[in-house]
């Protein structure tokens, strides 16, 4: 059991190193997306909200290098043509940059426009939970009526539902077409890729049985946005199941159980979870993975 724990817990880790990894991946994809010239009246998709201070020089070092661009490759009619393609190339990159500064100046001074995405957002989950206890599944042998016991594998899915809140982020992304304005109101904040994780749980599969809760358990943990409607996350969960109690375990393993105090007393020959003689409810600890896919707060009206 311990050589188990070992590799479910080393699995849980190496998972975590990968969700940590693709965030990242994404993140930095979205920080890469090509820029556009207002011009052409294209639209902005995700920006930096910076400091005022910080934008400003950005935006008049943005200035400042398209001038430049615009000296040194000032287009000639006698270029040949794939000079003249490479100075436009050079000229649109800097007009691209001069673009994008002068939005990020634009948010910068105008925040107070800008909407907040949906950063609480419901969703549901499904996916594997770690049990921290030994569990057992209690069953009369049909040779001599002796009690056994059969322990329960410590894995188990998890069906969840649940409320993801996350910190708002200081990306903007463009929710409407602006026309080429760069009018922060069109703009919302994204939620950032870390988020708080709160869950119940509304059923359980597992080698013992698979059954809808019909008492409220649940957990909380964190999780990271892969995508605008999709998060894997880790939680500690409170689960329950019914087990033996303690009594029959400790003094009755592999013997009969007695329904009276002399040894011609009737012998147990049904074991009943119901019974709250025999069975009571136990919450357990265990560790959660979840595929999580949000249902609500997806977008901004």
């Amino acid at each position: 059991m311990k050589q188990l724990y070992g590799l479910v817990g080393r699995q849980v880790v190496l998972v975590i190193i990968l969700i940590f990894t693709i965030s990242e991946i994404y993140g930095q994809g979205a920080d890469k997306k090509d820029t556009v010239k207002l011009e052409q009246k294209d639209t902005f998709e995700i920006i930096k909200i910076r400091k005022i201070t910080v934008a400003k020089k950005k935006l008049q070092k943005a200035i400042d290098n398209l001038q430049e661009i615009k000296t040194k490759n000032k287009l000639d009619a006698s270029d040949p043509l794939q000079t003249k393609v490479n100075k436009q190339a050079n000229i649109n990159k800097a007009e691209n940059e001069f673009a994008k500064s002068a939005a990020e100046n634009e948010l910068a001074e105008n925040q107070d426009k800008i909407k907040f995405g949906n950063n609480v957002r419901v969703f549901v989950s499904v996916g594997p939970t770690l049990s921290f206890e030994k569990l057992y599944d209690p069953i009369l042998s049909p040779v001599d009526s002796s009690l056994r016991l059969q322990t329960l594998f410590p894995v188990s899915l998890i069906l969840s539902t649940g409320v993801v809140v996350s910190a708002k982020s200081r990306k903007a992304e463009l929710i409407k077409s602006s026309n080429g304005s760069i009018d922060a109101s069109n703009y919302y904040r994204k939620p950032s890729l870390l988020s708080f994780i709160a869950n119940v749980n509304l059923a359980q599969f597992s080698s013992a049985a698979s059954s809808f809760n019909q008492k409220i358990t649940g957990g909380v943990g964190m999780g990271i946005r892969a995508s605008e409607d999709f998060y894997v996350g880790i939680t500690y969960d409170i689960n329950m199941t019914r087990q033996l109690r303690d009594f029959y375990i400790d003094n009755y393993q592999d013997k009969q159980i007695l329904l009276g105090s002399t040894k011609e007393s009737d012998v147990l020959g049904n074991l009943d979870s119901s019974n709250n003689q025999f069975f009571y409810d136990k919450y357990y600890g265990g560790l959660s993975i979840k595929f999580v896919y949000v249902v609500t707060g997806k977008k901004v009206e």
